[in-house]
């Protein structure tokens, strides 16, 4: 059974983020079980990375 505050804790775990790399282009990363990010999509627009983020389930909490 898992707790509720350990729910809690690990549900607010970064898992992905946006790079801001100059105008109008981000790179979008992921958090790996390692504590290291990775660099999944490089220079988008940020429309497309918000796209991306919402429909690439590699980018989403399990």
């Amino acid at each position: 059974m898992i707790r509720h505050s350990t729910w809690v804790k690990n549900s607010d775990a970064p898992f992905t983020r946006l790079d801001w790399m100059g105008r109008d282009r981000f790179d979008v990363m992921w958090h790996r079980h390692t504590g290291e990010w990775h660099c999944f999509y490089q220079g988008l627009s940020l429309a497309k990375a918000l796209n991306v983020i919402e429909t690439d389930n590699m980018l989403h909490p399990v």
